[in-house]
């Protein structure tokens, strides 16, 4: 544990030391008194501020998705195994990444058993990252000194690309493939599943025009053929500009497939991931176009 002296307790010691200084030259016993009730106080806080920090144990959980440019939330939680409560706990935290570090800070008035807070970060690139705890400090009980305690835990998680919007076009430039051959009509084709959410360029006989006068908005037919025909994502074949926006359009297309429940797969440059779908499928493919490039970093 280490002590900081702050303005207030500079200002503390000086008075102390001028008391003790004219009471050694006067011998004026108030003076003797009030120096020994300025000592005791220093005393009791240094007493308290140990027992403060005593028995903290401190957790970091990182956010279950992130994204480059986009706001997301940490949770920090502490832990108190005293009888009696911690009070103005003031935890320092750094988000590391390949880019730069940031810091910030995150206060805990009172924590009697656990206390919980939710602290935003904001990742500026893709790749890996780590939110680390550095310090716990507290002004507990008067404010003259900062007790605090070096600290190092730390989550390590994956950043993915930011998601930059572009048009769903289901044309073999955009790598619609088929497992097996390929019906020449393309879409439209098979058993009638359902429906689901309107998506833009999709073929004409596939919009349910009933929709419009029940919903008041369009809808498409699901068709089983969708699930015999999953779409591929052909990141080289995007429309990007550079490499950050064509990995950036291929998480966008990956999220919006997964919630439109079609099929998926992934060639990034020569690797390939077969067609699937489910949370794990897309952890796997937005963790190969976030680490893209960056392994070797």
């Amino acid at each position: 544990m280490k002590l900081r002296v702050t303005k207030a307790g500079f200002l503390y010691a000086l008075v102390t030391i001028f008391i003790g200084v004219a009471a050694a030259n006067t011998g004026n016993n108030l003076l003797f008194v009030m120096l020994s009730l300025l000592l005791s106080f220093m005393w009791l806080s240094g007493v308290f501020a140990r027992y403060n920090l005593k028995g903290l144990t401190i957790e970091v959980e990182p956010p279950n998705i992130v994204f480059a440019e986009k706001e997301a939330f940490a949770t920090i939680r502490v832990k108190n195994e005293k009888r009696l409560p911690a009070f103005i706990l003031k935890v320092k935290l750094k988000l590391k990444s390949s880019a730069n570090d940031e810091e910030t800070f995150i206060i805990f008035p009172q924590v009697k058993d656990v206390a919980e807070k939710v602290v935003p970060i904001f990742p500026k690139e893709r790749g890996f990252a780590t939110l680390e705890i550095v310090q716990v400090s507290s002004l507990f009980p008067l404010a003259l000194f900062v007790r605090y305690l070096e600290v190092k835990k730390e989550a390590k998680f994956v950043v993915y690309p930011k998601p930059m919007p572009i048009l769903l076009p289901f044309d073999s430039a955009f790598g619609r493939k088929r497992v097996g051959e390929r019906p020449k009509d393309g879409l439209g084709t098979g058993e009638f599943l359902g429906l689901r959410e309107y998506i833009a360029f999709a073929p004409r006989k596939l919009i349910h025009w009933k929709s419009l006068a029940k919903r008041d908005e369009l809808m498409l037919k699901k068709l089983a053929e969708e699930a015999e025909n999953p779409l591929m994502v052909e990141v080289e074949k995007l429309p990007g500009r550079n490499l950050e926006e064509k990995l950036s359009q291929a998480t966008f297309l990956v999220l919006k497939f997964e919630y439109l429940s079609l099929p998926y797969g992934l060639n990034l440059f020569g690797k390939k991931i077969p067609p699937s779908l489910g949370p794990l499928h897309q952890k796997r493919i937005l963790t190969e176009l976030a680490l893209y490039g960056k392994e070797k970093a």
